[in-house]
């Protein structure tokens, strides 16, 4: 008897589970599912790198360079920007790169896939990898409502129940309802 019950319950769960699962209004993440990486670089690879701190107005603003002078900040390695040859190699590597970060020595990633992951990883210059961000399966679905539809709608509801009434639109001037 209970194995019956328990049959019963198996194949109930199983009929009625996708429609609660359809009635969940779930869509797919935009662009699919993906995943970041904070991706840590060794150094600013000097030997290779065209920009040196004895010349920054090639990759400081003039008003940054006048703030390090008021405040007597020397420029230094961290003010570099990150290597172009890394750049250049981890965008070969068929990743995207979504930001960097020159004070850090970091570039952000986006793979939709961790097997992408592993081929950043055969490069040398590259310490570690941290997740910063992995996006859901499924998002709720949203209703976009149009608010100047919404509002169309109330002024003819008013019009035709106050045709003397003055009503307030995004316009400069208020619309007059036709008499």
């Amino acid at each position: 008897m209970k194995q019956a019950v328990l049959i019963f319950l198996l194949v109930a769960w199983g009929i009625l589970a996708p429609a609660r699962i359809a009635d969940t209004n779930l869509v797919s993440f935009p662009g699919g599912k993906c995943l970041m990486y904070r991706i840590y670089l060794q150094d600013k690879d000097l030997e290779h790198n065209p920009f040196s701190i004895d010349r920054p107005e090639e990759f400081l603003s003039s008003r940054s360079i006048e703030r390090r002078k008021r405040q007597k900040l020397a420029v230094d390695l961290t003010d570099l920007p990150v290597a172009p040859a890394y750049v250049k190699a981890v965008s070969q590597a068929g990743v995207e790169i979504v930001g960097r970060s020159k004070w850090n020595n970091t570039l952000l990633v986006r793979v939709h896939k961790e097997k992408q992951l592993r081929r950043l990883l055969e490069l040398p210059f590259i310490t570690r990898k941290v997740k910063v961000f992995a996006s859901p399966d499924s998002v709720s679905q949203r209703k976009r409502t149009s608010f100047r539809k919404e509002l169309t709608w109330l002024r003819n509801q008013a019009c035709r129940t106050l045709p003397s009434l003055s009503v307030p639109t995004f316009e400069k001037r208020p619309l007059r309802c036709a008499k």
